[in-house]
């Protein structure tokens, strides 16, 4: 019976993981810059040194 269900159980597993690396690092890294967030650029100004 764990045979048949081993591919779901990885699967849902993987799910879970996923949702909960999610929700982590969405609520960790919301201060920084996002470089695909478009209403909030990447601070680029120590690349004009000039």
């Amino acid at each position: 019976m764990l045979r048949r269900y081993r591919f779901e159980l990885i699967l849902i597993l993987l799910i879970i993981c996923a949702l909960v690396a999610t929700r982590f690092f969405s609520t960790n890294a919301e201060p920084l810059n996002h470089p695909l967030r478009s209403d909030n650029p990447p601070d680029v100004s120590h690349f004009d040194s000039r």
